[in-house]
């Protein structure tokens, strides 16, 4: 009696279809990917591409690696799984997470030079990485879950907040938008390390303008860095 083998082997694949098109179809890679279980697989995408389909790659030792011009939008309610998969954001190059959380990604790692956008309209959590650019622009509840470090631009558009959820948040390089930071009293806390001269405006969610701390520890040596509050601002010890 004969068993059904699967003959599918690790390969690179490379998205060759259109700009704006869906990663989740197989045949819009190059060579066509017969299972996204495949273990030990590579998915480049140096375009950008929007998910039409709920879209989960979960082969062991696989990476999904976003280059060049390349943005994953996972929108449209449709949720990108990457569990126990690694995702590189290069240089230049963007995520943008509308339904997607942390939970749903393995490990994410953030090139310098690189973005990652949460901009869902509900509940979302923020990956505990260091981000070269970290926008925030969802309206939803956009919270850490573990310290996270910042190293050029946190960018909170207007009308959207991050919060602290009582974790620590380095800044070490500057601030942009109109949007908040929730703070809390039970340790919340911002350190900003930047090197540049004018950090920006920092704004805080009104009825939550609490830190436990708030520090500058300037990168710049004797040089001088400017942060101007937007809010009020209370330190609890």
């Amino acid at each position: 009696m004969f068993g059904l083998v699967n003959t599918a082997k690790a390969a690179t694949y490379t998205y060759t279809a259109a700009v704006g098109g869906d990663p989740s179809v197989k045949t819009n890679w190059s060579p066509v990917v017969p299972s996204f279980t495949v273990t030990s697989s590579t998915y480049n995408i140096s375009k950008s591409v929007t998910m039409g389909a709920n879209w989960t790659v979960s082969g062991a030792g696989s990476k999904v690696v976003i280059s060049g011009v390349g943005t994953i939008v996972s929108d449209g309610g449709f949720t990108f799984k990457s569990t126990g998969v690694t995702v590189t954001v290069n240089n230049g190059s963007a995520l943008k997470l509308i339904k997607t959380t942390a939970a749903d990604i393995g490990t994410l790692s953030a090139a310098g030079g690189s973005t990652v956008e949460y901009a869902t309209s509900s509940f979302q959590v923020v990956k505990n990485i260091t981000y070269s650019n970290l926008t925030i622009s969802g309206t939803g509840a956009i919270q850490l879950i573990s310290t996270s470090t910042v190293t050029k631009a946190l960018t909170i558009n207007a009308g959207c907040a991050l919060s602290l959820n009582s974790k620590l948040l380095n800044l070490n390089g500057t601030i942009a938008g109109t949007g908040s930071i929730t703070g809390d009293q039970f340790g919340a806390s911002i350190v900003i390390g930047t090197s540049a001269a004018n950090f920006g405006t920092i704004y805080f969610t009104s009825g939550s303008e609490y830190l436990e701390v708030f520090a500058l520890a300037n990168a710049n040596a004797n040089a001088s860095t400017t942060v101007t509050l937007g809010s009020d601002l209370t330190i609890y010890d």
